[in-house]
């Protein structure tokens, strides 16, 4: 048995959210992009973040 559920309506979204993924996404990254990179931990996020936040800054 699975925790998961896509209904028609969820379905229905995904085309919306796939084309306003920056708006989805935009918060977070604004708020990581006040984190000092190191204080989140590994090397892989580190790098994560720091290509979220050149991403976002090249809009």
């Amino acid at each position: 048995m699975s925790d998961l559920y896509i209904d028609g309506e969820m379905l229905d979204r995904v085309p919306y959210n796939l084309g306003h993924i920056d708006e989805l996404f935009g918060k977070p990254i604004q708020a990581m992009e006040e984190i000092d990179a190191k204080a989140m931990g590994a090397s892989r996020l580190l790098d994560l973040a720091e290509a979220l936040s050149k991403a976002a800054k090249k809009k």
